[in-house]
């Protein structure tokens, strides 16, 4: 009695095994970079402490970025000072590929140019930004060819 039990089971476990589909195991599971987090990292206030390799003076105005609430493209908003200039746009993409879009700015005369950073130098170092990176309370952006264009650090909201 028990061998043929034994021999059903067998017999049953075989046949399940044949109509097995096979599963291939070689395929690994795709690695996301840490770059590719989500750009609502970048939510808050920004001011910038180095552009194009260059430390701001002391007696420079620094620039400011805020970044806020979503937009209706899927984005985020931001805007800010040039030091003279206020200015805004949509933040679109990820850390890995993000684009600050059209920019809008205002064209107040700027009377103090001593104290100020060049604002088109400022605007086309947002406009090239291709990646972002934050560390602690630093967030760095780089241009399509990886250079470090521009550093801001974290200020209280």
């Amino acid at each position: 009695m028990h061998k043929k039990v034994y021999s059903i089971v067998i017999i049953a476990a075989s046949a399940l095994t044949a109509c097995a589909v096979p599963v291939d195991t070689s395929v690994a599971e795709p690695v996301v970079p840490i770059f590719a987090a989500p750009i609502t990292q970048l939510i808050g206030s920004w001011s910038l402490v180095e552009m194009k390799g260059q430390m701001l003076g002391a007696n420079i105005a620094p620039p400011s970025l805020n970044i806020d609430g979503a937009n209706n493209i899927g984005g985020l908003n931001f805007h800010g000072s040039s030091g003279c200039n206020n200015y805004f746009g949509a933040l679109s993409g990820t850390m890995a590929s993000l684009s600050f879009g059209q920019m809008g700015a205002t064209k107040m005369a700027c009377l103090d140019n001593a104290r100020l950073v060049d604002e088109q130098s400022y605007f086309s170092v947002l406009g090239l930004a291709a990646t972002a990176q934050i560390k602690v309370h630093e967030l760095s952006l780089f241009d399509e060819n990886g250079r470090k264009t521009a550093v801001f650090v974290r200020t209280p909201d």
